[in-house]
């Protein structure tokens, strides 16, 4: 299965335009510099179906904290020097809204350890 699933604040890329139908970002702590060339870009169109790139633009502005779900997708192109180039970048397929008390360490699933009650009675080692 590819997914990806993150939650953290949004930083949209300086090369959206306003006019399109497309979006493009980055899911990190803190603003860089270079953060184009430091994470992973998320992409989103809308469509005729889904509007969710005009969602994004609408409901979030630069440092607000987002969930979103995606899959992993790579593209192949040449620049203008005539150089083959792979572009990975992770296609937005969901996004919510993360309660405002939202913190890293509430947010992450608790994983039981083997001395908890409710993993001695699971039928399954693992």
């Amino acid at each position: 299965m590819n997914s990806v699933h993150m939650v953290g604040n949004i930083y949209f890329s300086k090369y959206n335009d306003a006019n399109s139908k497309g979006v493009k970002f980055q899911i990190k702590k803190k603003p860089y510099a270079d953060a184009e060339n430091e994470y992973i870009p998320w992409e989103v169109w809308d469509s005729e179906y889904k509007q969710m790139a005009s969602q994004i633009r609408k409901f979030f502005k630069d440092g607000s904290v987002i969930s979103v779900t995606g899959e992993v997708r790579a593209k192949k192109y040449e620049d203008n020097e005539g150089k083959r180039k792979t572009k990975v970048y992770v296609q937005l397929k969901s996004w919510s809204f993360v309660p405002r008390d939202y913190s890293e360490e509430s947010y992450v699933e608790r994983i039981p350890d083997s001395n908890d009650e409710a993993s001695s009675s699971d039928p399954f080692p693992f």
